[in-house]
């Protein structure tokens, strides 16, 4: 499967190693297509690992990998929960708390 999605060109360049998503069916063997923000393709991305855990009980290397804010767990449990708070009612969910989020980890194929 290969998806197209933006990432800001600061991602880009600091280039993450993972992403935590809310739990939809993400396969090892999918390709990333990555668009700067001209919308020209940077980089193609491969997932090689997948893991499930529990919003509350995503580890410290996760958050590591991400490379977001200062890298700490108080940070991510922070901007994820504002992220995913519009959507909880169509999830049928109250909080965040509530759920799983699959991580995606991938390696770089061609930039």
């Amino acid at each position: 499967m290969l998806t197209l999605c933006k990432l800001s060109d600061k991602n880009i360049i600091n280039m993450r190693q993972s992403i935590a998503v809310y739990f939809i069916e993400y396969s090892v063997g999918n390709y990333w297509i990555v668009l700067d923000s001209n919308s020209e393709p940077r980089l193609i991305l491969k997932t090689v690992k997948t893991e499930i855990h529990k919003f509350l009980d995503v580890p410290e290397y996760i958050v590591i990998a991400e490379r977001e804010g200062d890298l700490s767990l108080e940070y991510w449990r922070e901007a994820h929960t504002k992220f995913y708070e519009p959507h909880l009612s169509s999830w049928h969910l109250d909080h965040i708390n509530d759920s799983h989020v699959i991580t995606e980890f991938f390696e770089l194929v061609w930039k």
